[in-house]
């Protein structure tokens, strides 16, 4: 059985290796970047059943990752799950506004974050 493959976006190395490592230990297999331009010609290549992004980053930023890897092949949909230290709100609009099916706020609370990963795998 092939793993499912989930990209991170996390320009927080710590928690990106975090996050990587709690992903593989639940048995999938994890193309993480910690900046925009590394994740978007890592995705194309590599097409992952998710994305996880932080929306807030220097260069290019999740919003624009997301953008890139629908235009480039509008007949592979993935889910995006957006994450955030911003406010509820301001995550929940960002979210909506790359068309993320849902959000998580930092820090992660771990537990939460596999839930939703398990929710919207596809």
């Amino acid at each position: 059985m092939t793993k499912k493959k989930i990209a991170i976006l996390e320009d927080d190395r710590n928690l990106l290796e975090l996050l990587t490592k709690v992903l593989i230990n639940e048995g999938y297999e994890v193309i993480g970047a910690s900046t925009g331009s590394d994740l978007a010609n890592k995705i194309l290549d590599n097409k992952p059943n998710l994305i996880i992004t932080d929306i807030h980053l220097p260069q290019l930023s999740g919003h624009k990752v997301v953008e890139l890897f629908q235009k480039k092949d509008i007949d592979y949909y993935v889910p995006v799950i957006v994450m955030s230290s911003k406010e509820e709100e301001e995550i929940k609009k960002a979210a909506e506004h790359v068309g993320a099916v849902t959000y998580f706020k930092k820090p992660v609370d771990l537990p939460k974050m596999l839930e939703l990963v398990k929710q919207h795998i596809k």
